[in-house]
Formats: structure tokens, C-alpha cells, sequence
């Protein structure tokens, strides 16, 4: 038997049941069953048979005019009536349909307004009707206009017209038949500011914008907020430097660290003060230019160290005063002022008497002359110190100098003789020989000898020689200029040697490969002075001359083949 049990009893949109051995199929309402010819109900009664697609239910058409298929639906449609060229649109739905007006039409007054419209409800039909006069009373509407298809509708400034998937900030709209909008508040700051680092506060049709801080608004100066209005662009806000206006309010050194911000930094011996601005310069030093400090000069106090003194400033912030040869301090060997603290009268310094001759034998250094140059007294702590004029030495001693107690005479000065090649009776013991161009100078030990220009020692590679008394100087000797590795190049050149220097010349049918590298001179017959040691340069090597360059000899004629160009020169 077949039965509801089965796949696919009665097909899509139906409902099955049980009849002893048949099954009844009862479309949905809305439905009726197919077939040809059409049932013209929506139940089917089945025997024992498998189901035909054909007969599936299918969808009811409530929008047909003429006479009713459907017996159960006396009202279908939505009339025929044509409303400026344009008859109501219908929908079928089940157990009814939709009507529609055309646009500026809506149902006729007193009647249901739908649009759903079941069988047994006629469609009343359509009648015109202003929009404007409806939609004017929507808030924040400015304008809005009627035609025959559509209705322009305009929101007023600072709001947009929201519908149809319009977006702000579109304050304008078109709509057809019964589509609807809403005017709705223009966030200004959402639609048109795009400025970072900022603030933006909406109003109606503005917005009002400030900086964050550290920042300013561009192209403004000294303002703080900037209303725009509509869609007016926005500049945006940029990063303050303040090292740029008033070197950031900065004594020293300005640097910038981040939008707003700065640090302030000093010189040497200089460190900022509490205000993080200002420098304030160490002790001892005092401000020559922003944030800049310098050692101050101690001995420029008032006074500086008086009379036969000599200032220096060994420590920061204090001077120390000595007394010249032949002066002392009263009651000390120096002394030391604090800054630029002025110097008294009373801490002058007093000629020294131990220096003072006429006291007697014991005191100064002598009255005689040497040379017309006198005996240097200084007095020191216990007595006094002499030193003979340059040339002289101690009587007794090998040395300038001697220090004397009160109570030792001065022993006076004698010529040194280190110099004088006689002395010893010209065996050599002292002087630097008979050449008077060898200089001799006095040592302590001895002398030293130093050659002329051009010269070495005999037996040394240098040009002086310290001497000790006693012993012969060797003398002195030509030097070789031209016993350096390659004085002139390695090959095609010769060298002369002079007092000083050395000449290098190119073999015949050579020349110098560059002559603006001839150092330091070039001689007269076109070879090259080389002053001392001075080492060759390879680009100055001898290179072999171009025979067919006439220039090589000045167009004597003995390179090249003559000035007419016909000539052929190989």
C-alpha cells in the first residue's frame, strides 16, 4: 500500500494523510495543485500510485483579472485604472496580494490602506497627494519639491539626508513613491576633519579644532583654535619646536627633545640653575657669551700682586704673588689671594738685603762687570743665589750659578775657556778647531760642535757633536748628496754632488718624464737641484725622447724633421 510513509508522497508545498489504503495531499493555503487540466481545488485524492511531479503545488495568482479561477477568491488584482500613464503594482502572496500606487499616488482616502489585500478585499484604487506637505513636517527639512515621478527633498546646514544608502554629508535626496529619509545631524568632525595630533568639537555645519600639546595649528600664529565651517579643508597641526622662537627660553644650549619639549644645557664650567634655563659658571670662571664661561684671570684683580712682583694663577680662583730677583715678602717665600680680592699696600714687596752690597762682602753678588753685563742676585730662603752673565762661569766651578749663605763671600765669574782651541795650546782638548765657520758653544762638560750647512761630523751621520774637555773634535766633512738609494732615478741619469744639494741630469736622448714635478729647481742646462736628502720621485724618472719632436731642443733642429708638414719624420 502506498502510503504518507513513502518518499516524496505528495511533493513540495503539501501536507499528506492517511485514508485507509489511500493518502490524501492537501496544499498549503495560498497553494493549489497542478496538473492538465488544472484541479481546480487543493486537494487531491490518491490511490494506490507514486506521485507525479505535475501535479505539485504551486503558488495561487491573486493578481489575475477576469474570472476568478478560485472559486474561495472573488477579488483579485489591483484594478486597471492608470494614474498618469502608470496602473497600481501587484503583488502575489499567498491567500492575497499587494497593491501599489504609482508615485505621487497613495491609496484613496477612507479606505485600508493595505498594501496587503486578501481575497475577499477589493483594491479601492489611488489618489494624488502632496509629499511635501507631509515630509515638510519631518525636522530639519529646508526645501522640497513635487514632479510628477519623484519628490527633491534638502536638509538644512549641518545635517544630511540619510536613506536610499546615501552618506554624509549628501544633504540632498530623491525619492519615488513612498521611500522614506530622515534629516539627521552632520558629525562635522567625523566627515571632514582628518587632522592628527588635534581635537575637533561638531557643531552645526563646524567644527572648531585645537592642537594637542606640543603641537600648533599650521599657517597660524599665536591662536590657539580655528573654527571651519562646512567642508573648509584643515591645515593640521605640526610639531613645536621651541628652540625656534627665543632659543627655547635657553641661557646655553638649546636641543630639541620632543613635540613641545627642549632641554637647556652649558658650556664648560658652567651648570644650569634651578629655573633649568639660566647658567650659572664655576667657581673661578665668569660668563663671556651665552652659557659659555671662562677661566677668570685672578691676576687682573685690583692691585694684582704690587710692585716687583710676578702674578700666576697655579690654582682656580686664586693668584699666587712672587717677588722678583731681588725683592722678597716680608714674612713669607710667596703668597697666595683668594679670586679677585684686591691687593694691600702693606704685602709689597721689599728689596732683598742679603742682595745689597753695601751691607758688605757677605751680601750681594759682587759689583763687577762682565761684558758690561752684572752678576744676577736673588735672594732665597738662608742666603742669596748668583749666576754669571752667558759666557761666564763660577770661579772654581762648572756651572753659571752658585748659592751663598750670609755668611760666604761671592767667589765671582770667569770667561769660559771650553771654546778656545787654545787653551790647551791647539792640542784639541777645547774649541771645535780652526774653521770659523764650525760653531762652538759652552757646556757644562764641555762644548759642542755643529757643522756648517752641507757638512756631517767626520765619522757621524749627524751635524753636532757634543765634545767633552780634553777630547778632539774629529772635524768636519763634505757630505755626498749623491750617496742616497737612486739620488736621480735608477737608470738613463747621473748626479753631482754639491755643498747642499745635488744635480740630476738625463743621459743624451733622454728627458724628465714630467717637468712640472722637478723639485725643487731645474737648472740652466735643464737638469734638476735637489736640495739635501730629499728623496727622488719616480715621476721624475729620464724617459727617452720622441726624436720627432722638434720641441725637445727648443727647434734647434736637431730633433724632428723640419716645420713643413709634408715632411714625413719615422
Amino acid at each position: 500500500i502506498l502510503n504518507c510513509d513513502i518518499d516524496n508522497p505528495c511533493g513540495p508545498y503539501a501536507t499528506c494523510k492517511n485514508d485507509g489504503s489511500r493518502r490524501i495531499c492537501t496544499c498549503y493555503p495560498g497553494y493549489r495543485l497542478g496538473g492538465d487540466p488544472p484541479y481546480t481545488d487543493n486537494i487531491g485524492i490518491l490511490s494506490e500510485s507514486l506521485w507525479d511531479s505535475a501535479k505539485n503545488c504551486t503558488p495561487m495568482d491573486y493578481c489575475s483579472e477576469g474570472p476568478s479561477e478560485i472559486d474561495s477568491c472573488p477579488h483579485l488584482g489591483c484594478g486597471a485604472v492608470s494614474y498618469d500613464g502608470k496602473i497600481p503594482a501587484c503583488y502575489p502572496l499567498a491567500r492575497g496580494r499587494t497593491c501599489t500606487c504609482p508615485p505621487g499616488f497613495k491609496i484613496r482616502q477612507g479606505y485600508p490602506e493595505g498594501p496587503f489585500y486578501d481575497c475577499a478585499s477589493p483594491f479601492p484604487g489611488c489618489e494624488e497627494f502632496d509629499r511635501c506637505a507631509i515630509l515638510r513636517t519631518q525636522d530639519h527639512v529646508d526645501t522640497c519639491t513635487n514632479d510628477s515621478n519623484s519628490t527633491v527633498v534638502t536638509c538644512s546646514a549641518g545635517y544630511w539626508a540619510s536613506g536610499k544608502n546615501q552618506k554624509p554629508p549628501n544633504n540632498k535626496i530623491t525619492l519615488f513613491g513612498t521611500e522614506t529619509f530622515e534629516c539627521l545631524y552632520i558629525d562635522t568632525c567625523a566627515v571632514f576633519h582628518t587632522g592628527s595630533n588635534s581635537i575637533c568639537v561638531p557643531g552645526r555645519n563646524s567644527r572648531t579644532i585645537s592642537c594637542i600639546e606640543g603641537y600648533s595649528l599650521y599657517g597660524y600664529t599665536n591662536q590657539s583654535t580655528l573654527v571651519l565651517v562646512g567642508d573648509e579643508p584643515f591645515g593640521g597641526c605640526k610639531a613645536i619646536n621651541p628652540c625656534e622662537e627665543n632659543n627655547g627660553g635657553c641661557e646655553g644650549t638649546c636641543t630639541y627633545k620632543e613635540p613641545g619639549k627642549c632641554e637647556c644645557s652649558c658650556g664648560l664650567h658652567a651648570r644650569l640653575h634651578n629655573d633649568k634655563k639660566t647658567c650659572a659658571c664655576e667657581l673661578g670662571y665668569k660668563k663671556v657669551e651665552r652659557g659659555v664661561c671662562e677661566d677668570i684671570n685672578e691676576c687682573s684683580a685690583p692691585g694684582g700682586c704690587g710692585p716687583h712682583s710676578r702674578c700666576t694663577t697655579p690654582v682656580i680662583n686664586s693668584r699666587r704673588c712672587e717677588c722678583l730677583a731681588g725683592f722678597h715678602f716680608r714674612d713669607a717665600n710667596y703668597i697666595d689671594k683668594v679670586g679677585l680680592t684686591a691687593w694691600s699696600s702693606s704685602d709689597d714687596c721689599v728689596a732683598n738685603e742679603v742682595c745689597e752690597t753695601k751691607y758688605g762682602d757677605n751680601y750681594g753678588c759682587g759689583t763687577t762687570s762682565y761684558d758690561n753685563m752684572g752678576v744676577e742676585c736673588t735672594a732665597v730662603i738662608g742666603g742669596r743665589s748668583c749666576q754669571c752673565p752667558v759666557g761666564y762661569y763660577i770661579v772654581g766651578a762648572s756651572r753659571r750659578s752658585i748659592t751663598l749663605t750670609s755668611t760666604e763671600r761671592f767667589p765671582g765669574c770667569q770667561v769660559s775657556t771650553n771654546c778656545d782651541p787654545n787653551t790647551d795650546g791647539g792640542k784639541g782638548g777645547y774649541g771645535c778647531g780652526s774653521d770659523p765657520e764650525i760653531a762652538c758653544m759652552v757646556t757644562g762638560t764641555g762644548r759642542n760642535c755643529t757643522c756648517p750647512f752641507g757638512y756631517r761630523v767626520r765619522g757621524y751621520d749627524t751635524d753636532e757633536l757634543s765634545v767633552p774637555l780634553n777630547i778632539a773634535f774629529p772635524g768636519c766633512i763634505l757630505i755626498d748628496q749623491c750617496a742616497v738609494t737612486s739620488p736621480c732615478g735608477l737608470l738613463y741619469s747621473t748626479c753631482e754632488s754639491h755643498v747642499g744639494y745635488r744635480i740630476c741630469k738625463c743621459l743624451r736622448g733622454y728627458h724628465f718624464r714630467s717637468a712640472e714635478t722637478i723639485l725643487p729647481v731645474e737648472t740652466d742646462d735643464g737638469g734638476m737641484k735637489i736640495v739635501g736628502s730629499t728623496p727622488w720621485d719616480t715621476e721624475d724618472d729620464c724617459i727617452m725622447n720622441d726624436n720627432c719632436d722638434a720641441s725637445f731642443d727648443g727647434a734647434s733642429g736637431k730633433f724632428g724633421c723640419g716645420t713643413n708638414p709634408d715632411v714625413l719624420c719615422d
